[in-house]
């Protein structure tokens, strides 16, 4: 008896380890150490999980029938030590969690090939019952997540994991884009106030360009008639960059760009970002439901609430070549991190 209950037991912990070792790590981190071809217990892990139901169908059935073994072998000698023998089994199931790179886990990894090679003869049978069990099921896996604020909890909360590969700006431009439609024009755009408004007869030269420079900003509305006027008719617009070089001596008039679209102070950002697609236009006219301009509105603006961040300055040579060519040769060719002893 003592020889068969030590067979069974055996095969019993075998099955359990390589069946916990399985869904120690999820399937995507588990491939993703798989394939960098430099940590072979994961690859040899990843084999056997790849057959998905199948493997689990077996293993299941292999620590089942080996565990009503030992329930039976033990009952055999007393009935107190059958039901010890399931309690104890029953715990060790329940409570039982491996850890990468444990010894366990290394038992694991070294069975796995085995297994995957018995069930690649039965995958047939297997992977027909396993399909029908899929098709079968009435619960799904559930994510926990009902709404929007949940998976920005999730989002948060990765930001906090220990573990966590996810670069933080990554992180943080995916809020901004959930949060992005939950603004309104008005709450980015450049009220009217602080606008700089130009008239469409101020002559082009050293004083205006200098008032343009010092505003800060870099494109300007066009009115008709008076800058300063109470109610302004805006026509055109002027982009500072048009200055550049510019060595005539006419008016605003004959450089501003002459397209204007408007865009109302209630719609969302989803919808501003719409109108600047459709549009082809950088700059969108802010007015509110009585038809008054009151502020403007650029693709950057916009961009920024997308992304959650400003533009950095650290590198600004996109029309050079040779520029643009060694920042990408400084990037590809960047030193590897240490590796971590999980991915050895």
């Amino acid at each position: 008896m003592s020889l068969w209950f030590l067979l069974a037991a055996s095969i019993f912990i075998f099955a359990l380890t390589v069946a916990k070792a399985a869904k120690t790590l999820p399937l995507t981190e588990l491939r993703r150490r798989a394939r960098r071809g430099q940590n072979r217990q994961a690859s040899a892990l990843y084999k056997l999980v790849a057959h998905g139901k199948s493997a689990e169908i077996l293993l299941n059935t292999i620590g089942a029938f080996s565990f009503a073994a030992l329930i039976l072998l033990a009952a055999s000698k007393a009935w107190w030590l059958g039901l010890a023998v399931f309690l104890a089994g029953s715990l060790v199931v329940s409570g039982w969690r491996i850890r990468t790179g444990d010894f366990a886990w290394k038992l694991a990894t070294s069975l796995a090939p085995v297994i995957s090679a018995a069930l690649s003869y039965i995958q047939p049978v297997v992977g027909r019952l396993g399909d029908w069990l899929e098709r079968r099921a009435t619960t799904r896996f559930h994510t926990g997540i009902y709404e929007k604020e949940d998976l920005l909890e999730l989002i948060n909360s990765q930001d906090r994991q220990v573990d966590n590969k996810v670069d933080q700006q990554d992180l943080t431009t995916a809020a901004a884009a959930l949060t992005f439609g939950d603004k309104t024009v008005a709450d980015v755009m450049t009220p009217r106030r602080k606008l700089k408004m130009v008239s469409d007869q101020d002559p082009i030269g050293p004083v205006l360009m200098d008032e343009l420079h010092a505003s800060g900003f870099r494109c300007f509305p066009v009115v008709s008639g008076p800058a300063k006027a109470a109610s302004p008719t805006i026509i055109g617009t002027l982009y500072l960059g048009d200055l550049v070089g510019y060595e005539g001596d006419g008016k605003v008039a004959s450089l501003m760009k002459r397209q204007v679209y408007f865009i109302n102070e209630d719609m969302d950002l989803r919808q501003a970002l719409d109108a600047f697609l459709k549009t082809q236009n950088p700059t969108l006219v802010v007015v509110n439901n009585f038809e008054e301009v009151v502020g403007l509105l650029t693709l950057e603006d916009v961009l920024k609430q997308a992304v959650d961040r400003l533009a950095v300055d650290e590198f600004d040579k996109y029309d050079d070549l040779a520029a643009v060519a060694a920042m990408t040769t400084k990037k590809d060719h960047k030193p590897s991190k240490p590796k971590s002893p999980e991915q050895t």
